[in-house]
C-alpha cells in the first residue's frame, strides 16, 4: 500500500491526512502537537521508535523548501512499511533500529508559508 504520494505538493491538509493515513495503517509511530502556526494551526510532531539514541529531522522550515515534506513523509512511510513487513530499511534492519533509536520528526514546520507559496494565485 502507498500513501505517500511524492508527485504532489504537500500543503498542510494532504500533509496532515496523510500523517493519520499512515499513523492508522501503520502502529509504529504516534502523534503529537508541538504548538501551532501564527495562523493558528497545529504543527504535527511524529515519533517513531523507544531506543536511547535521539535523531530529529524537520521539513519545510521555509516556505519555498516544502519538496522536503514530501521526501521527510516518503522516508517515515518507508520506515513504518518496514517495520510493518519486518523488512530492512536502507540495509539496516528496521526492527533493530526502532528499538535503539527514537526517530522524530517534523514534516511541516512553517504550514503558514507553506500554504501560501502552494496556493497563491498567479497575479496577471
Amino acid at each position: 500500500m502507498q500513501i505517500v504520494d511524492i508527485q504532489k505538493p504537500y500543503d498542510y491538509t494532504r500533509t496532515i491526512r496523510d500523517i493519520q493515513t499512515l499513523l492508522t495503517y501503520y502502529p509504529y509511530g504516534s502523534l503529537e502537537w508541538i504548538g501551532c502556526s501564527v495562523l493558528g494551526k497545529p504543527i504535527p510532531h511524529i515519533l517513531i521508535g523507544n531506543g536511547e539514541r535521539k535523531v530529529h529531522i524537520n521539513a519545510s522550515f521555509h516556505a519555498n523548501e516544502w519538496i522536503t515534506t514530501n521526501v521527510l513523509l516518503q522516508f517515515v512511510e518507508d520506515y513504518l512499511a518496514a517495520l510493518h513487513y519486518d523488512q530492512a530499511l536502507n540495509g539496516q534492519e528496521a526492527r533493530a533500529l526502532f528499538n535503539q533509536v527514537t526517530l522524530s520528526t517534523v514534516p511541516i514546520v512553517n504550514p503558514d508559508g507553506v500554504d501560501l507559496v502552494l496556493k497563491r494565485s498567479s497575479c496577471k
